[in-house]
C-alpha cells in the first residue's frame, strides 16, 4: 500500500509507506481491506497517482485509496498511464466505506477527476467502482443469522492464512433435487458481481415463494472470494502471474481456492449438480464492457443451454439493469476466442465437464454503466435476484424433462457380472490414493456399500445405497464425508445396521455416529454386558469404544496398542467378534521385519470384559464365528492370520483355542497393507465361506466333538475382496481394484452365482508347518490342510548330522485320529516326496524324532 503525507511540499514516488497523520498535512493512503494505490507525487493541489498492479501481467485498471485531512480543499488527482477512471466517473463514500455514488463524469476531465471536500469530510474514500470485501460478506450473512437454509464453512485457507467462505444455502439435508454452484471474485478486482451474488442468496434465503421452493428443492453453493487474498489487499487478480485464478482449472491448480474448489465440487455434487454461474465484471469500457452478457461456450450444447438460460432470464427480469439475450457474445467473436484461454482453462470450462451440469455459464456485469443504467450496489442485488427467479425457471424445466426420463428408464449396462456404472470412484483429485469398498450389508431392501480411502485422505467417497434396479447413489449423508471404513454389523435389538459410522434403521434412515466419523473404523461387534443397547467398535490404530446405539454416544475404551504391547511398529488392526464371552481381535501388522524375525507385532487378542490377553503374536486378519447353539458343537469362532510359512486359522472351540495350518496360494497378501480384507461370512444361509491369502474355501460352522473338519478350497484368485454377500438372490462381491499408481482410484461390485466361485482360479498352494523352525525332539506340527489339491509334493530339510526321522501322519476323517503315513529319516540335507495322484486326508503333520532345525514345506499344484 502507498501512504502520502502531503504537507505542501513536492514528495517524491515513497514507495510503500505506512505513515500517520502529520501536524496540518493530507494523509493519501490504502491502508485498509481493499485499498490500492500508488503515490507519486504531489505539487500545490494536485495528487500523481496510479493503480498499483502488483503481479499483473500488462495494464489494468483498479483503484481504491482515501483522503484523510483536506477538510475544506479543493484537489485534483491526476492518473499517469492509461486511464483508469470509468464511465461515471469514481465512486465515492463518506462513510468510511458503508456506502458509496459514483462522482459522475463531470468532475472527470481525461485521467482526472477533482472534489471539493466539505468542513467536515474527515475520511473520504475513492475507488474505481464500488468495492466489496469480507466485511461486507459478513454483513450481509449477519442478516440471516440462525437461518436454518444457511450454513457456512471453510473451503481451504489461502496461501495468507484467510479462510475462504463455503456458502450452502437452500436445501441442507443433504438430499436436494439440483445442486447449483456460484463462483465470483476470480479476479480480485470485479467487485459488482459480489452484489449480484448477494441478491442472488437473498431470493435463495427469503420468506417467499421462491425462497421455499429453494428450500425444498435446491442447495446452492457458493465461493463469494475465490480470490481472498486479492480482494482483501486490493490486488487487480486479472491476468496474474504466472496465471490467474480464472485460467487455473488445468493441470495441478496453484492457486489454493481453485485446487480446493476442483476437489470439492465434483464429490459435493454427487451427480445432482445441474448449473455453475461464475460471476464476473469485464472492462472498463466500450463495447460488451457497457452491458449484462454471456460470453458463449465453444461447446454448441452448451451455448444453446446459455442461450435457453438467457431468454427465461430476459422473460423474468425485475430491476433496473436489463439483460438481452441478443448482448451475449459467441464464441469466436471479438474477445471471446480461444485465444483468450490459452494460459489455462476457466472455471466455466471447467465446471462444464462436472457430472449432471447441464449448464454453466458465465456472467459480466459491468462496473458502472449498463445499457445506459447506473450499476450500483442495490441495483446489481436486484440483476441477482433476477438471475434466481430464471434459475427456478430454469430447474423447474430441467425436472419436468428428468422425470419424463426417468419413467421410461434405460436398462443398466451389464458385463459379465459387472455394471460399470457401479463403481466407487471420487472425482478429479477427490482421492489420490485409493478408492475401495470396505463392507456390504442388505438392508431395507436395499445393498448398502461403504467406500474407503487411504488415511482418511481425500474426498468423494462415502455410503453407497444400491436398488432393485441395478442404479447406485452416493447417499447424501454421506457427501462431505469420506474416510476409511471396512466395518458392518446388523444390530437386530435396534433394528440397526452399522456400516462405517453409518447407523441405518429399519426406514432407511441414515445417522452419523460423529464422534467416530474421523476414525479408520475396521470392525463392530456386540456388547459384553449391555448387548441390546450399546455395540463395539474397533479402529485400525487401535482404538477400541463402546457406542449407544440410540443415541449414538461414543466412549472410549482402549488404546489397544498398550494394552497389547504393540511397539516399534505400525498397528494395523484389522477386525474384531464377539464369543463365547469374549471380543476377539486381529492385527496384521508385518512387513519385512517380522519375515526375517526380528520383530512381532502382529496379535491375536481377547478381552473378556475385565482384562486383555494375547493369544498369538503373528498378523491376524480376521475373526468370525458362526452364531450358533450347541447343537453346533457351540458357537465356534475363527481368526486367520499367517506366518512367513503358511496360513495360520485359529478357532475357539467351547472355549479352547485350536490351531491349524491352511495353503498360501499367493505370496502377494505378505504384507499388512496388502491384506484387504480377507473375510469370513457367511455366503448363504448356514454355509460359511473363507477367503484368505488369495483362495476360496468352504468352511463347516459347527465343531462336533471338538474338532474342525469339512474345510475345502474352492479357488485362487488375485482379486481383493474386501466383503462379499449375497443380495436379491445374487452373490456379490466388493473390491479394491485400481490405486493411484495406476491412474484414478476406483473399485467396482461383481453380482453373479456363489457356485461362479468354481470357474476361478484352481486351488494350488504351498506352506508348511515349519521354516528354518527351531525342532524339539518328538515334537508335532499344527495339523496342515491337505484336502481339495490335486498333485502333492513334500520337501524336509534339516541341519543335524545325526539321523533326523520325519513322520508324516494323516487325518482322513478330520476327528484328531492320526495315522501314521510313511517315515524319511536321513542326516543333514534334503528329502522330498511326491504324494501318489488321488492320495487325500483332511489334514496332515510331521514329527521329528530329534532336536533339529527344519523346514517341511508343502507344494500344491
Amino acid at each position: 500500500m502507498r501512504v502520502l503525507v502531503l504537507a505542501l511540499l513536492i514528495a517524491p514516488d515513497l514507495g510503500i509507506v505506512r505513515g500517520q497523520n502529520s501536524a496540518g498535512g493530507i494523509i493519501v493512503d490504502a491502508d485498509y481491506p481493499g485499498g490500492n494505490i500508488v503515490v507519486e507525487r504531489m505539487e500545490a493541489e494536485t495528487v500523481y497517482l496510479r493503480p498499483d498492479l502488483r503481479d499483473t501481467e500488462g495494464w489494468w485498471f483498479y483503484w481504491n485509496f482515501r483522503v484523510r485531512g483536506a477538510e475544506g480543499r479543493t484537489l485534483s488527482f491526476q492518473f499517469s498511464g492509461n486511464n483508469p477512471i470509468g464511465v461515471r466517473g469514481p465512486a465515492v463514500s463518506l462513510d468510511r466505506g458503508r456506502t458509496w455514488a459514483w462522482l459522475g463524469a463531470e468532475a472527470v476531465r481525461g485521467s482526472s477527476f477533482s472534489y471539493a471536500f466539505s468542513q467536515d469530510a474527515a475520511d473520504v474514500r475513492f475507488c474505481f467502482a464500488v468495492p466489496y470485501v469480507e466485511a461486507d460478506l459478513r454483513e450481509f450473512l449477519a442478516g440471516f443469522a440462525r437461518h436454518p437454509n444457511l450454513r457456512v464453512e471453510e473451503l481451504c485457507k489461502t496461501r495468507q492464512g484467510r479462510s475462504v467462505e463455503r456458502i450452502h444455502a437452500g436445501r441442507l439435508d443433504g438430499d436436494p433435487r439440483f445442486r447449483v454452484l456460484l463462483t465470483a471474485r476470480h479476479h480480485a478486482c470485479e467487485s459488482m458481481a459480489s452484489f449480484a451474488l448477494e441478491g442472488l442468496l437473498d431470493v435463495v434465503l427469503s420468506d417467499s415463494d421462491d425462497g421455499h421452493w429453494f428450500g425444498r428443492n435446491v442447495e446452492v453453493l457458493a465461493i463469494p472470494f475465490v480470490d481472498k487474498d486479492g480482494v482483501e489487499a486490493g490486488d487487480q487478480g486479472k491476468n496474474r502471474k504466472p496465471r490467474d485464478h480464472n485460467r487455473d482449472y488445468i493441470g495441478p491448480s496453484i492457486h489454493p481456492s481453485v485446487a480446493a474448489l476442483r476437489t470439492f465440487v465434483p464429490n459435493w455434487s454427487n451427480g445432482k449438480l445441474r448449473a455453475a454461474f461464475d460471476l464476473h465484471c469485464p472492462h472498463i469500457r466500450g463495447e460488451y464492457n457497457e452491458v449484462i452478457y454471456i460470453p458463449g461456450s465453444s461447446d454448441e450444447r452448451m451455448w444453446q443451454e446459455q442461450r435457453r438460460f438467457g431468454r427465461l432470464l430476459e422473460d423474468l427480469q425485475r430491476g433496473p439493469l436489463v439483460y438481452r439475450v441478443s448482448d451475449d457474445l459467441p464464441f469466436g467473436k471479438a474477445w471471446n476466442t480461444g485465444r483468450n484461454y490459452a494460459a489455462g482453462k476457466s472455471c466455466s470450462r471447467w465446471a462444464s465437464g462436472i457430472d449432471g451440469v447441464r449448464l454453466s455459464a458465465p456472467f459480466e456485469i459491468p462496473y458502472a454503466n449498463a445499457a445506459g443504467q447506473p450499476v450500483t450496489a442495490e441495483s446489481a442485488r436486484a440483476f441477482g435476484r433476477s438471475l434466481a427467479r430464471a434459475m427456478r425457471a430454469y430447474l423447474e424445466r430441467l425436472d419436468a424433462e428428468e422425470r419424463q426420463a426417468e419413467a421410461s428408464p434405460v436398462r443398466p449396462v451389464q458385463v459379465g457380472g459387472v455394471f460399470p456404472q457401479m463403481t466407487v470412484m471420487a472425482h478429479g483429485l477427490g482421492s489420490d490414493s485409493e478408492a475401495g469398498i470396505g463392507a456390504l450389508v442388505p438392508w431395507v431392501g436395499k445393498l448398502w456399500a461403504v467406500g474407503y480411502v487411504a488415511h482418511i485422505r481425500g474426498q468423494g467417497i462415502g455410503l453407497y445405497e444400491i436398488g432393485e434396479d441395478m442404479t447406485m447413489r452416493r447417499h447424501p449423508a454421506s457427501v462431505t464425508l469420506t474416510g476409511t471404513f471396512a466395518n458392518r454389523f446388523v444390530h437386530w435389538p435396534s433394528g440397526q445396521a452399522f456400516i462405517g459410522p453409518y447407523a441405518i434403521d429399519i426406514d432407511g434412515n441414515v445417522r452419523t455416529i460423529e464422534g467416530l466419523k474421523n476414525h479408520r473404523l475396521c470392525a463392530t461387534c456386540d456388547h459384553l454386558k449391555d448387548p441390546k443397547d450399546k455395540v463395539y467398535f474397533l479402529g485400525m490404530e487401535g482404538g477400541f469404544w463402546e457406542v449407544d446405539v440410540h443415541s449414538l454416544q461414543a466412549t472410549h475404551l482402549f488404546d489397544l496398542r498398550k494394552e497389547l504391547e504393540i511397539a516399534g511398529a505400525r498397528e494395523h488392526f484389522k477386525s474384531a467378534f464377539t464369543a463365547q464371552g469374549r471380543v476377539v481381535v486381529a492385527n496384521n501388522t508385518y512387513d519385512e521385519q517380522e519375515f526375517l524375525g526380528r520383530r512381532q507385532a502382529g496379535r491375536l487378542a481377547e478381552w473378556d470384559g475385565d482384562k486383555w490377553t494375547i493369544v498369538e503374536r503373528n498378523p491376524f486378519v480376521e475373526v468370525h464365528a458362526s452364531a450358533s447353539s450347541s447343537s453346533y458343537g457351540g458357537n465356534t469362532l475363527y481368526a486367520t492370520g499367517w506366518t512367513k510359512s503358511s496360513v495360520v486359522l485359529r478357532v475357539l472351540v467351547n472355549g479352547t483355542w485350536q490351531r491349524y495350518l491352511l495353503p498360501k496360494a499367493s505370496h502377494s497378501w505378505d504384507h499388512a497393507w496388502n491384506t484387504e480384507w480377507m473375510r469370513i461370512r457367511h455366503a448363504v444361509t448356514e454355509r460359511l465361506l473363507m477367503d484368505v491369502h488369495g483362495m476360496f474355501y468352504e468352511l463347516p460352522p459347527f465343531a462336533y466333538g471338538g474338532r474342525i473338519w469339512g474345510i475345502r478350497p474352492i479357488c485362487s484368485h488375485l482379486r481383493v475382496v474386501p466383503d462379499f454377500c449375497h443380495w436379491r438372490g445374487l452373490f456379490v462381491m466388493a473390491s479394491d481394484q485400481i490405486d493411484h499408481d495406476q491412474g484414478q482410484p476406483q473399485s467396482g461390485l461383481w453380482f453373479g452365482n456363489l457356485d461362479d466361485l468354481w470357474q476361478m482360479g484352481k486351488p494350488a498352494g504351498w506352506g508348511g508347518p515349519w521354516w528354518d523352525t527351531p525342532v524339539q525332539a518328538d515334537e508335532v506340527s499344527d495339523p496342515f490342510l491337505m484336502t481339495g489339491f490335486d498333485k502333492k509334493v513334500v520337501h524336509m530339510v534339516h541341519d543335524s548330522d545325526e539321523n533326523v526321522s520325519f513322520a508324516l501322519e494323516v487325518d482322513f476323517l478330520g476327528d484328531g485320529s492320526w495315522q501314521p503315513y510313511e517315515t524319511f529319516r536321513f542326516r543333514k540335507g534334503y528329502r522330498h516326496h511326491e504324494f501318489p495322484d488321488g492320495f487325500s486326508a483332511h489334514w496332515v503333520r510331521v514329527r521329528a524324532d530329534r532336536a533339529c532345525k527344519a523346514t517341511v514345506y508343502f507344494m500344491y499344484n
